[in-house]
């Protein structure tokens, strides 16, 4: 049996924005369905078909605030001696380390990402679903474990991604600007809304009141994550 010395979680971000989308998306989405279907404001020449749209609409954005939620409670990444074992809601792969033919190291999604291949197949691992300082450690061990004339793409990975307590600070600036952005034009088209009624303005002021406590807390985690590293801040 492998002994697994790391479990890394999902961040708490994919929780959060999934319970906020669900949340959101089922108030909204009952509102603007009941609206349509009982036409309330008569501006809508047909409701069921209008009724029907805007229920299959919703329905798509609850089920993916789902999705987010079962993401984070299944997602495990499990790193051994020489092993590595990746869960998630619907795949379950563990490869032999030692069998690694390449490993490419990616600059995309946000985070980064390594593509892992060998005989066993393909195992792609998005290093931005663990927390910041998980994905340092992440990197450090596929870096001390796998040979280094197996590493591709590294050099330009690292330049990217290289962390500083500089880079740090302007991260964590740049997310509490943004996140008071999203706040200001939340709270501007919720009065638009209610003092003009346009109930269309909710969505959106719904949406941006949702991301600006969510990259408020990112720029936070940060913090606490810079705390914990052994690079100083």
């Amino acid at each position: 049996m492998e002994n697994w010395h790391h479990c890394y979680r999902a961040k708490p971000y994919f929780r959060n924005v999934g319970v906020a989308c669900t949340v959101g998306v089922l108030a909204i989405g009952l509102f603007s369905v009941i609206a349509a279907f009982f036409n309330l404001d008569g501006s809508f020449p047909n409701p069921d078909a209008a009724a029907l749209v805007l229920a299959l609409f919703w329905l798509g954005w609850f089920l993916l605030g789902l999705w987010l939620i079962a993401f984070y409670y299944k997602y495990r990444l499990d790193l051994g001696d020489n092993s590595l074992r990746q869960r998630g809601v619907l795949r379950d792969k563990q490869i032999d380390l030692r069998f690694v033919e390449e490993i490419r190291w990616r600059r995309f999604p946000q985070g980064g990402s390594v593509r892992l291949s060998g005989d066993f197949g393909v195992l792609k691992i998005e290093l931005g679903t663990v927390s910041n300082l998980e994905r340092e450690q992440v990197i450090a061990f596929l870096r001390d474990t796998i040979p280094e004339n197996l590493h591709v793409g590294w050099e330009k990975f690292q330049a990217q991604f290289t962390v500083t307590p500089e880079k740090r600070r302007r991260s964590r600036r740049a997310l509490r600007r943004i996140a008071l952005f999203f706040a200001a034009h939340a709270v501007i088209l919720l009065v638009i809304a209610l003092i003009w009624r346009k109930p269309g303005l909710l969505v959106p002021a719904i949406v941006s009141g949702v991301l600006a406590p969510s990259l408020y807390f990112s720029s936070r985690k940060q913090r606490e994550d810079a705390d914990k590293s052994a690079v100083p801040d």
